[in-house]
């Protein structure tokens, strides 16, 4: 991540060439914003959106894109910051503007049903979800085609959100979409196609379907050790997996040896007083 923080000093002292009614000034601001965001600084990331937002109505207009952009990099920060109200008018804002200068047919107005997904999805209102995951789906399918990126990521969350509301089997059925898809783009060996198993593996689990669960977690499980090594996160969160779900199918042993790897990762990694460490005590009881 160091070129984030490069990128941040050079933004920051662009910052001081120009006058303030340049229209390079929002621009910055949103750089900066963007940075500071994939630097998980969702504070920092809203400050400096907010900063694009008071300039740039002023020298583009209400109706523009940058515009829209500042409002959609506010509602991935406040949604990312579990500010999940803020996040959902943020992102309407976006789609308004959006709609407005490019109609309904296009990949931005698309990103904003896409991000106002995840963030009913949070707030724990799933057919809103479901609703705003359909329209991103229907136009990355307009535009992109079936063998898409984004499309695919559209499938994942409509699996995410029919899984929260307890729609197992179409839950199921959108995650397989997303992981023939990743397959056929990234190949075997990619974090989006392990994060695909491993969904699978949870909405398996959850519909009582064991083995399957097991098979998908295991399938994530060599990705990620071949992707990021033993001491990773998802590695972790692979285990934690399979130790649930082999206790779940009453194979005491086995869940005990998963659910020890996952404690034992996430102690390394987070310290002893982190949640996942918890749930990893927890699990072992």
């Amino acid at each position: 991540m160091q070129f984030l923080f490069v990128a941040i000093e050079c933004y920051e002292k662009e910052l001081n060439i120009f006058t303030t009614n340049c229209k390079q000034i929002p621009l910055l601001y949103n750089n900066l914003g963007n940075s500071y965001y994939y630097n998980n600084q969702y504070d920092k990331s809203i400050e400096n959106y907010e900063k694009a937002l008071k300039i740039s109505p002023d020298i583009f207009g209400t109706n523009h894109s940058d515009v829209a952009r500042s409002y959609h990099g506010l509602g991935a920060s406040y949604g990312n910051n579990n500010q999940y109200d803020k996040s959902i008018e943020n992102y309407e804002k976006a789609l308004k503007i959006r709609l407005d200068i490019f109609r309904t047919n296009h990949s931005d107005v698309a990103r904003s049903y896409h991000g106002l997904g995840a963030s009913y999805d949070n707030n724990k209102q799933y057919d809103k979800a479901i609703e705003n995951y359909e329209k991103a789906l229907k136009i990355s399918l307009d535009i992109f085609g079936t063998n898409h990126s984004d499309v695919a990521r559209s499938y994942h969350g409509l699996g995410i959100s029919y899984r929260n509301n307890k729609q197992y089997d179409k839950s199921i059925e959108n995650y397989e979409k997303a992981l023939e898809i990743r397959l056929d783009i990234f190949g075997t060996n990619h974090p989006d196609v392990a994060n695909s198993y491993h969904n699978l593996g949870i909405s398996y689990r959850n519909n009582n379907q064991y083995d399957k669960a097991i098979e998908n977690y295991e399938k994530a499980l060599k990705i990620r050790l071949d992707i990021f090594g033993t001491n990773h996160s998802d590695v972790a969160n692979s285990y934690n997996g399979l130790g649930i779900s082999y206790r779940n199918n009453r194979q005491y042993d086995k869940s005990i040896e998963y659910d020890e790897k996952a404690l034992k990762i996430r102690k390394e990694l987070f310290g002893d007083t982190d949640r996942s460490v918890g749930d990893s005590n927890w699990n072992l009881g």
